[in-house]
């Protein structure tokens, strides 16, 4: 009796530590997938580039010494067109895409990054859903491949990003301070406006 008792202990032991090992592995098979959700683009063109200019241009208030209340309306295909910009600025790899879609109070986005560029490729594809509440928008979900981000996790993460923000270097303190003057977003399925200080 005693001895199957052991057998029986063992065996459990032995299961439970294979399963332990595995959890992070199913979770990468998970996450990764065999095709990108987001199609690479080609560099921006001299037309793309004189759009990304006058966006630039328009977003600017009228007197940068007092801007006062300022208002952008944007739609989504500038919005994924300044996203180009902002990764070709940033010199990041051709295998990097991302992709916003807007419909009425919520904006999505896309990005898919090669990870395994040789034999087979896999891809991390991240889907964010973002939804306006108290005129800001607030995320709403996340998903890597097939697997969604828990909420408790997802808060983490931001309360995370929050205090690095809070505490970090000037580009980020810039970019936190410039997070702080925005006032009111409205999303619809055409544009999103932003309302800023």
């Amino acid at each position: 009796m005693h001895m199957r008792t052991n057998k029986l202990l063992n065996s459990l032991l032995h299961s439970l530590v294979i399963l332990l090992v595995s959890i992070p592995v199913i979770v990468l098979l998970l996450a990764l997938q065999g095709s990108a959700t987001v199609p690479t683009h080609d560099a921006l063109t001299s037309r793309e580039m004189a759009r990304v200019e006058q966006l630039l241009v328009d977003a600017t208030p009228q007197s940068p010494g007092n801007p006062g209340r300022h208002q952008i309306a944007i739609s989504a295909d500038d919005l994924n067109l300044i996203l180009r910009y902002a990764a070709q600025t940033l010199n990041l790899p051709r295998d990097w895409a991302t992709s916003v879609s807007l419909s009425a109070d919520r904006l999505d986005t896309e990005m898919s990054v090669q990870i395994v560029r040789t034999g087979l490729p896999l891809f991390l594809n991240l889907h964010a859903g973002f939804a306006v509440q108290d005129n800001r928008l607030d995320l709403q979900s996340m998903r890597a491949g097939a697997l969604q981000v828990p909420d408790f996790l997802l808060d983490f993460a931001l309360q995370r990003l929050r205090s690095n923000l809070a505490a970090a270097d000037l580009g980020f303190r810039d970019i936190n301070a410039f997070l702080q003057t925005i006032q009111q977003v409205q999303v619809s399925n055409q544009q999103m406006t932003v309302v800023m200080d």
